[in-house]
């Protein structure tokens, strides 16, 4: 049989005269949104996020296992500081975003479903995985975390989420809406989170304090810790409980009389002995000191304060520059009210002889002197003041 002439010597059909190689030569380039995520990989990598999980968590290669937990839970983590996404939208992210290269997790292994079971597992070992990275993350970024401060914030959600044990009503900037509660430990020079507490949203802050610095000062494995805290934590129960349980604080004091007493004992001429200059040389801060012993009249009768002891406790009278001038214009706006409800209230004409009027007037007066708080910072001094009386503007600690 004579060669084909539309065969070369190969056998493989291509015409006389034909050259493979392209005219043109095509280039495809691939681009990846980084942004951030390059910063913040190397910061992770230092947490070790994926190591103290995966150490914890079991693996489940059995059940088709690709990615680790702690692979997923280093993605999330990147996704939250990088693009926050809803977790059927991760996967599309970590495609535009170059997760393959970076963490070194394709795609495709980052479903809804997957997540969902990462998810579940954190739950289950969430205590041990807080402990070992707040451990770890002292011990890597040199903390001392000898003063802890600890607030807590509120999260609100649409809808009704009737079989969430979490989300409920409850106090709060929205109560027509339902939440749940975060509370944060923050170590205070670097402002980094060692411990956080979701909780149900009905709580009240005053009923968490003494229970979350518990669990903390067991989690750093350190007794000697002082913890700075708001009005909730100041409380007097609190404050019995807090001394109980050898806890170190500062936070505001309450309203009550024997706080009251000590400010009253109070006068100009002892706060100007320790002054802390504003940058004009102005006062900023004045301070003075006093002893208060804290206890309940009815102390024996509540369950949780049986047996705990009353105390001395030292606490600081500040007198604050900015708190001065705001207590100055809320006093002025109050006189200014009250000026205004007696002209209204002296407008009509009464005569003597109506007790009814008189009766009315009586009312409309005593509301006309009713007082809001214009006192002192985070806690009222007294409830009434004299008209011709400057507020002091000061607060306890």
């Amino acid at each position: 049989m004579g060669r084909n002439k539309y065969r070369g010597n190969s056998g493989y059909p291509f015409k006389a005269g034909f050259n493979p190689k392209p005219k043109k030569v095509f280039r495809f380039k691939v681009e990846k949104l980084l942004g951030s995520l390059y910063l913040t990989k190397p910061l992770l990598e230092r947490m070790n996020i994926k190591a103290i999980i995966d150490s914890i968590v079991p693996e489940r290669k059995e059940n088709g296992q690709i990615v680790t937990t702690g692979q997923v839970s280093e993605v999330l983590v990147a996704n939250r500081l990088h693009q926050p996404r809803p977790l059927h939208d991760i996967e599309e992210w970590a495609e535009l975003c170059g997760i393959g290269e970076l963490y070194d997790v394709q795609p495709e292994n980052l479903n809804d479903d997957r997540l969902g079971r990462a998810l579940e597992d954190l739950d289950q070992y969430f205590e041990e995985i807080e402990t070992a990275l707040a451990l770890h993350v002292i011990k890597e970024f040199g903390l001392n975390p000898e003063e802890i401060l600890w607030d807590t914030t509120s999260i609100y959600f649409e809808g009704d989420y009737d079989s969430s044990e979490l989300i409920r009503f409850g106090y709060g900037e929205k109560s027509d809406l339902k939440q749940l509660k975060v509370a944060l430990n923050v170590e205070k020079e670097s402002g980094i989170p060692l411990r956080a507490d979701v909780l149900n949203g009905n709580r009240t802050d005053v009923t968490i304090v003494v229970e979350n610095l518990k669990k903390l000062r067991r989690a750093l494995r350190k007794e000697d810790i002082l913890f700075t805290g708001d009005n909730a934590m100041g409380t007097i129960p609190n404050c019995l409980l807090l001394n109980a349980n050898n806890i170190r604080f500062i936070a505001p004091s309450p309203a009550s009389s024997i706080f009251e007493q000590a400010i009253s004992s109070v006068d100009e001429e002892e706060l100007d002995r320790l002054v802390f200059p504003d940058k004009d040389g102005t006062p900023k801060f004045k301070v003075t000191e006093r002893g208060v012993f804290i206890d309940l009249p009815d102390r024996d009768t509540k369950a949780e304060l049986k047996g705990v002891k009353p105390f001395w406790a030292r606490c600081l009278i500040i007198w604050s520059k900015s708190r001065a001038k705001l207590e100055k214009e809320k006093r002025a706006k109050y006189i200014f009210n009250i000026n205004k409800r007696l002209e209204d209230i002296a407008l009509p004409s009464l005569t003597t002889g109506d007790t009814r009027t008189k009766s009315m007037l009586k009312i409309r007066l005593t509301n006309a002197f009713r007082v809001q708080n214009i006192t002192c910072a985070r806690f009222s001094a007294t409830r009434l003041w004299k008209i011709n009386r400057a507020s002091p503007s000061l607060f306890m600690l």
